[in-house]
């Protein structure tokens, strides 16, 4: 839904660069209202403990965000333009270089999430998140929020927090002072390897198939940029050197997928009576009462002009399932006796089904 906000212009800031324009998105108040929305369902308040915005579309949706969710916000900005003490982290853009700095007492020894904008390409936040580190953000958190900009809505974050910590305890007992390394150096690069490790456990597709995903994806992005435009199959499939039916099958097996719970609530618009979504699902399985009741009414119709036996012969055997041993041990005739019975009674049944045909398909 977002993506209809979002206006794509070609060759800026510089040419082979494809700008995400939000501008709209900001304009209509019902898309910015949905961004806000979605981005406040996807993370939990109680993992945090402040919101941190980058410079300057990071400040437009980390205060929104903040003030929905209740939490402070802390600013992360171009050079001079912090009033205390800074601390700063130079990184790389898609078309050159850039700056960013903190406040050295924005966020010791809390938990924080940094937001930027929905389309950021990862150099801004990566800086961003390394500076919360450095002035004693919760590495935690910080790792957590970056891994979750990239997965299904499914993945629950305080699952990823949990992962995070087994990995934080398996710093704490693996680390070596000796050896001259930080420990927040060394415990963030355990804390998202076990993160990782957690993720690729629960993945149901196979590795080779995320990484070649991966590989088409980065070539879309690449010829996008350079083409203005989204590129057609055939120059996606001569960018990567496949033929036209390789790319096919590869991007149909590399789709993504979402798992959702069944015991959600629908969304009905009423809280206290909605239903879960395993109620509205159709049980295949489950006995038609409508097509029941009409088998019913047709046994009766074509065994109306039967014997007492003939009719429980047949509706034993076709409605029950029974055998016809077991039906002859019932009415206490030999097995022989109760086929002979039946195929006089289906040749009788056939002669008259015929002539009633017209009769029972209207």
């Amino acid at each position: 839904m977002i993506e209809k906000y979002i206006r794509d212009v070609p060759d800026f800031p510089k040419e082979g660069i494809l700008f995400k324009d939000i501008t709209p998105l900001l304009k209509s108040p019902e898309g910015l209202a949905l961004a806000i929305s979605g981005m406040a369902e996807a993370v939990d308040p109680d993992s945090f403990d402040l919101v941190c915005g980058i410079e300057s579309r990071g400040f437009i949706f980390g205060t929104a965000l903040a003030h929905k969710i209740g939490k402070g916000f802390i600013p992360i900005r171009k050079p001079g333009k912090l009033p205390w003490k800074t601390t700063s982290q130079s990184y790389d853009l898609e078309y050159g270089t850039d700056t960013l700095e903190i406040h050295e007492d924005a966020c010791s020894g809390q938990r924080v999430l940094v937001v930027d904008d929905l389309l950021a390409t990862g150099g801004t936040m990566a800086a961003g998140l390394e500076l919360v580190r450095r002035v004693g953000g919760d590495p935690i958190a910080c790792i957590v929020e970056r891994l979750l900009q990239t997965l299904p809505k499914s993945i629950e974050l305080d699952d990823l927090v949990s992962a995070g910590l087994f990995g934080l305890m398996d710093a704490i007992r693996g680390f070596d002072l000796s050896r001259g390394i930080k420990f927040k150096t060394y415990c963030t690069t355990r804390i998202r390897g076990s993160i990782l490790d957690q993720l690729r456990s629960q993945d149901w597709v196979p590795r080779l198939v995320r990484l070649k995903a991966g590989k088409i994806d980065k070539a879309l992005q690449k010829l996008t940029g350079e083409y203005g435009r989204e590129p057609t199959h055939a120059e996606l499939a001569n960018y990567l050197e496949m033929d036209y039916g390789e790319l096919s099958k590869e991007i149909s097996s590399a789709k993504a997928k979402a798992m959702y719970s069944l015991s959600e609530k629908w969304d009905d618009g009423d809280d206290d009576n909605s239903m879960e979504k395993t109620d509205v699902l159709e049980d295949k399985k489950a006995v038609d009462p409508i097509g029941d009741l009409n088998r019913s009414d047709v046994m009766g119709y074509i065994t109306r002009s039967l014997t007492n036996k003939e009719r429980f012969i047949i509706e034993q055997y076709y409605q029950h399932g029974l055998t016809m041993r077991e039906i002859g041990e019932m009415l206490t005739l030999t097995e022989s006796r109760v086929c002979q019975i039946h195929s006089n009674v289906m040749a009788r049944l056939k002669s008259l089904l015929g002539q009633k045909q017209s009769t029972l398909l209207m």
